[in-house]
């Protein structure tokens, strides 16, 4: 179950990052921040179970059952990311996993999204059996949309 006790890392998080203090509003308590994380995951949550219900009604038939937690929670996520940080973006790092090189997500963003997510990830594994939410899947979605949109926009105005 998503609790607000659930989100005990995240003022942790901001303040191991360094965040640049860019939080709209500018009031903005960490408690406040926390709920609002809690809100986007809950409602990711709903959301999918509101598609798998869709899905039996509809006698869907086989195969795996259509994402709607990372379209809904990467674009959220990222949006309340930019309000405290100048930018986002992932960098991917090489690292040794039992003596074979592996690469490997990284940075404030990723850190973020990892995070942010683990609550969510506890309840789709421990209690509904299922496989977590991937951070890097997640983060490269996110950025994916962001800059589809914001190329979108730039066609829209040249014309």
């Amino acid at each position: 179950m998503l609790t607000r006790g659930s989100f005990g890392a995240f003022p942790a998080w901001m303040r191991s990052t360094g965040h640049s203090g860019k939080i709209s509003p500018a009031s903005a308590k960490p408690q406040e921040m926390s709920d609002e994380i809690a809100g986007y995951l809950v409602n990711a949550m709903a959301l999918d179970t509101q598609a798998r219900q869709a899905a039996d009604r509809t006698d869907r038939g086989v195969g795996r059952p259509r994402d709607v937690i990372i379209p809904y929670l990467g674009p959220n996520l990222l949006s309340f990311f930019l309000r405290c940080h100048d930018s986002a973006g992932r960098q991917s790092v090489l690292t040794s996993i039992a003596g074979q090189l592996a690469q490997m997500e990284t940075g404030p963003f990723f850190n973020f999204v990892k995070t942010a997510i683990e609550p969510l990830n506890e309840v789709l594994v421990t209690e509904l059996h299922r496989k977590p939410v991937s951070a890097a899947r997640l983060a490269r979605y996110a950025l994916k949309e962001r800059r589809h949109n914001l190329s979108a926009a730039r066609r829209r105005q040249r014309h």
